[in-house]
């Protein structure tokens, strides 16, 4: 696998400004910083790179989430197995928006009416919003299981780990928010 072209102090100072209008400006540059160079200064094209690393986490965390219930689930019984599936069906229910904001961020890119854009913007954000609901969602529900559910090492990595997931949502929100149309 080819590496992908170092950045120019250009590239990296773009990703570093963009990133610093995030809740989370470390966690962002460290995640873009690989594609800084594909960014040309594009507030679009760096939203776009957030969004598929952000959806890229939401798979991952999906998969792990299905590994933990094949694996018995939290151990802790009904409520925390059921929380646990109420956590797939979020994450299953947030990554269905994936195809529709990168092809929304993708016809930012494109030329288009004013309208054209508007839509695909609002569309965007719609999916990036739904998929943060999705991951904040999985969060209460082991928090609304209680303990021993909540404090269990299955519901503490669950938790941890949607939190992740939900950083990574949130930095491509704001970087979405932040295009110019």
């Amino acid at each position: 696998m080819a590496m992908p072209p170092s950045s120019s102090s250009a590239d990296e100072a773009f990703l570093r400004a963009r990133c610093a209008t995030t809740k989370n400006a470390t966690t962002c540059y460290k995640a873009l910083l690989p594609f800084a160079s594909s960014f040309n200064g594009s507030q679009v094209r760096i939203s776009f790179a957030a969004t598929a690393v952000a959806f890229g986490q939401l798979r991952g965390l999906l998969a792990e989430l299905r590994r933990l219930q094949a694996a018995g689930g939290t151990g802790t019984g009904s409520p925390g197995d059921q929380a646990l599936a109420g956590c797939v069906m979020d994450m299953v229910d947030g990554g269905e928006g994936e195809e529709e904001a990168l092809s929304c961020l993708h016809r930012l890119e494109s030329p288009g009416s004013n309208k054209e854009r508007a839509s695909a913007f609002f569309w965007a954000r719609q999916q990036l919003s739904s998929a943060g609901s999705c991951t904040e969602g999985c969060i209460r529900n082991f928090v609304e299981a209680g303990n021993p559910t909540f404090s269990s090492n299955v519901g503490k990595k669950v938790v941890a780990m949607a939190t992740t997931v939900d950083q990574y949502v949130d930095i491509a929100l704001y970087l979405v928010v932040g295009i110019k149309l």
